[in-house]
């Protein structure tokens, strides 16, 4: 997998360690333990532990994620070729007896209903993935899904990879779940299973994570993930493919709030090469995310270590890229503007300067955008930045729905200031005013508006442009591509 980190970026990651408690019971008694655990350099003894991750000691390049392409649009059929997907051999015990003929019954039944169909294909692809009893049958299934399946049927640059999780990752996200407890837990208790299911994709899968990359270019979709105990396959297709059908099979989506419509962001020019290489690109960029967000001296409350600071922290994360996700996928117009208005809110507890007047500022969002441009390869920003950009254009957008009144001026809106003197705002600053009235609605603030938000009422017609929520997406790409602003000092 190509690196793609810099020097500045491995010199953000060095730190000092924290003082932390880790109760002597843990670990069997052996609390020096978790060192291997959580891959932590951790030093002292009972009482005076000092810990920091062990790439934080020098600057390391951190190895939680690995990403590896296993096989390509050349010789698509042959099963040698997918030869390894058989490190996941080692986790085969914990598939069992698995009876494997439900799965295959499924894969039957599919064929025979839907022959053709891409999204048949692809439910097939993950069922056979997860259902093999064994790592030594994935290469006659990655044969016949990139060759028969993809390949032969016209699309030609597929690839497939393989992302793995080392067990240090999810022992990570496991520590601070675990040093939530003082006192030891009962028997029939596990200090690891408190707060699991708010991070489960850390667990398996890791869908908050990857479901964003490979919808990137929504409402196009341009791969599949498909989870397996140790890693998941990333199956590219080389080329954005529609995501939606023209009208839905489904009857409870006529229920729906329609917003998004067109592909107009998939009508560029694509590297052949260019979404391997946003898949490397992400792997690398969320390995120095994982590594700053785990970090011990990230969550200092007085000197030391604070366990729930950290998990708070980690479930923030997660679900602003749960939230993306459902930008990404949901065809509802409310539901994605509230997701939106959820991760803007979110970033606060990430870096606390990015409050929703800096997130709802055209030209910092400019500023953001040229700066993202410039630290992106060129193949990764045309797969990464046309919703970005959209974003920022719907932003500006904002402003159409000011009203002709004598309150629009050639340079702005007349509205009261927070002292309610009539004062004149860019439109540029007016519409973030405006946007903050819309996001106060939906958390149902029981007050009564002011002069300014009054008069912002009855200037703006209420419309909101379409790619709004892409708002979203574009400050998750900020953190992957500055993930330094993850770190933290002492509180």
């Amino acid at each position: 997998m190509a690196d793609y980190h810099s020097a500045d970026d491995l010199a953000h990651l060095k730190r000092d360690g924290t003082a932390i408690d880790i109760p002597a019971w843990s670990f069997g008694g052996r609390p020096d333990a978790a060192a291997n655990f959580a891959g932590w350099d951790l030093r002292g003894g009972p009482g005076s532990w000092n810990a920091r991750n062990a790439e934080s000691t020098v600057g390391e390049k951190p190895e939680l994620l690995k990403a590896i392409r296993v096989g390509t649009s050349v010789a698509p059929s042959d099963e040698n070729a997918y030869g390894r997907l058989l490190v996941l051999a080692r986790y085969d015990e914990m598939y069992g007896r698995r009876d494997w003929s439900v799965t295959r019954r499924l894969h039957e039944y599919i064929s025979d209903n839907y022959p053709g169909d891409l999204t048949a294909m692809m439910t097939s692809f993950r069922a056979l993935v997860a259902g093999a009893p064994k790592a030594a049958d994935l290469p006659a299934i990655a044969a016949t899904v990139m060759g028969e399946w993809l390949v032969d049927q016209g699309v030609p640059n597929a690839s497939l990879h393989l992302l793995q999780t080392s067990a240090v990752f999810g022992n990570r996200y496991g520590m601070p779940r675990a040093l939530l407890h003082h006192e030891r837990p009962t028997e029939q208790a596990d200090a690891f299973g408190s707060s699991r299911e708010l991070v489960q994709e850390a667990g398996f899968g890791l869908d908050a994570y990857l479901e964003p990359l490979v919808t990137s270019l929504a409402p196009h979709v341009w791969g599949v993930t498909a989870p397996r105990a140790g890693g998941v396959l990333i199956l590219s297709f080389g080329r954005p493919i529609a995501g939606r059908r023209g009208v839905s099979a489904d009857l409870i989506s006529l229920s729906e709030r329609k917003g998004l419509t067109g592909g107009e962001l998939a009508d560029g020019e694509f590297a052949p090469s260019a979404f391997r290489e946003t898949i490397n690109w992400w792997t690398s960029r969320l390995n120095l995310v994982f590594s700053h967000l785990t970090e011990p001296s990230n969550y200092q409350v007085d000197g030391r270590y604070n366990a729930p600071s950290a998990l708070e922290r980690i479930v923030n994360f997660e679900q602003i890229c749960r939230s993306c996700q459902v930008v990404a996928t949901v065809d509802d117009s409310h539901a994605r503007r509230l997701a939106m208005f959820h991760v803007l809110d979110s970033l606060h507890g990430l870096r606390r300067n990015l409050d929703l007047r800096a997130l709802t500022s055209l030209s910092a969002n400019r500023k953001l955008l040229d700066e993202l441009a410039d630290a992106m390869p060129t193949n990764v920003q045309t797969v990464l930045l046309p919703r970005a950009r959209a974003a920022v254009d719907a932003l500006e957008h904002v402003q159409d729905g000011f009203i002709p009144s004598p309150r629009l001026t050639k340079t702005g809106l007349v509205r009261p200031d927070g002292r309610g003197v009539e004062t004149e705002a860019p439109l540029a600053t007016a519409a973030g005013e405006w946007l903050k009235i819309i996001r106060d609605s939906q958390h149902g603030y029981d007050k009564t508006p002011g002069a300014r938000e009054r008069a912002l009422l009855a200037a703006h017609t209420g419309y909101i442009p379409a790619r709004l929520p892409d708002l979203a997406w574009l400050n998750l790409l900020r953190f992957l591509t500055f993930p330094e602003l993850l770190k933290r000092q002492g509180q």
